[in-house]
């Protein structure tokens, strides 16, 4: 990632490497982020004999 930063610098283009970690423009990386999300969230039950108030 140095090495990238360097030669965007280098050739004038260090503003590119802040649109490449620009997550909220970054929609395949949205997308993957995404589908890993768990489809329903439940709470979890407390059974009596797990001693747990």
């Amino acid at each position: 990632m140095v090495h990238l930063a360097r030669a965007l610098q280098v050739f004038g283009e260090l503003d590119k490497l802040n649109q490449l970690l620009d997550t909220p423009q970054d929609t395949i990386g949205l997308t993957l982020m995404d589908e890993k999300l768990p489809q329903r969230v439940r709470k979890s039950r407390k059974s009596p004999e797990s001693g747990a108030f």
